[in-house]
């Protein structure tokens, strides 16, 4: 099945939800920064939730992205949560893109 622009648009705005309440460099929390501040990690995570990635890969994925694009270390601990979070969050919609 098909998704609409409509029902596309609304599940980027889930997952950017997402990432702005992990808030891993705490520029939401500390610094009231907009709640798309991570919107750059949008896109990739659903191209890997789509193509049927693991936790594995999108812990991987965000890892490098804290370390890389964000310039702050990755707890190993928090990234895992988030990672299987994001992943249940797909599996909870998965009937809606097949």
């Amino acid at each position: 099945m098909s998704l609409t622009k409509r029902e596309v648009r609304e599940r980027v705005r889930e997952l950017n939800a997402l990432m702005a309440d992990w808030d891993p460099t705490g520029v939401i929390a500390e610094s009231h920064a907009p709640r798309d501040e991570y919107e750059c990690l949008v896109g990739p995570l659903l191209t890997l939730l789509q193509s049927r990635a693991g936790e594995v890969a999108i812990r991987r994925y965000l890892s490098k992205q804290l370390v890389e694009h964000f310039g702050v270390p990755a707890n190993d601990k928090d990234v895992a949560a988030v990672a299987a979070r994001v992943h249940r969050w797909f599996e909870s919609m998965k009937g809606d893109l097949e």
